[in-house]
């Protein structure tokens, strides 16, 4: 089934397709015989704008991207569930890529996203990230000035928005709340020694 557009709608109705678009914004610049014509006709053929089309005319996609290391990790999911629900109370849309922890799949998905496909980023770094130590497609982001903001797993030295927990005080807290508890032989089982939340959370236990 062909696709309905103002063309095919100002084509079948002998008008230009400005008319039209005044005439479906009810512009009154248009006359009112004319606006009520095109408006029935587009109503009766279903016709729908095209978003994508508006948004790229605008320079806007309309569309948040976000990239997380994984999926089922519970934190993770119900960090999407919040960013969702956000997101469309403002008229966004969200994509959501998982690198699997990977630095090569990381940096695949932040290429597809930053390709004018997004208008801004949420970011988790994956641990192979963070075991490679390379950043060079973060710094990029910044470098074309891209809004984004890194979450969970950040790292400091990227000089952008960040939301993280207080994973060093947490630690402490917790291990301090077993001492007094009269617990003398504490086991902390952690992440991955270069990923940065067991560092923080190393750092509160031994604290």
């Amino acid at each position: 089934k062909q696709k309905i557009t103002m063309k095919s709608i100002a084509k079948e109705l002998g008008v230009s397709v400005s008319t039209v678009s005044k005439a479906l914004k009810d512009n009154p610049r248009i006359s009112k015989e004319t606006r009520k014509k095109i408006q029935a006709f587009s109503k009766l053929l279903n016709y729908q704008p095209d978003a994508r089309a508006i948004n790229l005319r605008k320079n806007v996609s309309k569309v948040i991207g976000v990239v997380i290391p994984e999926i089922t990790n519970h934190f993770f999911t119900t960090v999407i569930k919040g960013i969702d629900y956000m997101t469309k109370k403002r008229g966004y849309q969200v994509m959501i890529c998982l690198s699997n922890e990977s630095y090569v799949e990381e940096v695949k998905n932040i290429k597809l996203l930053t390709s004018g496909s997004v208008d801004g980023l949420l970011i988790s770094i994956s641990s192979g990230t963070q075991k490679k130590g390379n950043y060079d497609h973060l710094f990029n982001i910044k470098n074309n000035q891209l809004p984004m903001v890194l979450f969970d797993r950040t790292e400091d030295f990227i000089a952008c928005d960040m939301v993280k927990a207080d994973d060093v005080g947490g630690a402490y807290n917790a291990t301090k709340t077993l001492i007094k508890s009269g617990c003398k032989r504490i086991a902390l089982i952690n992440f991955k020694p270069y990923v940065n939340i067991g560092k923080e959370r190393k750092m509160g236990y031994c604290m």
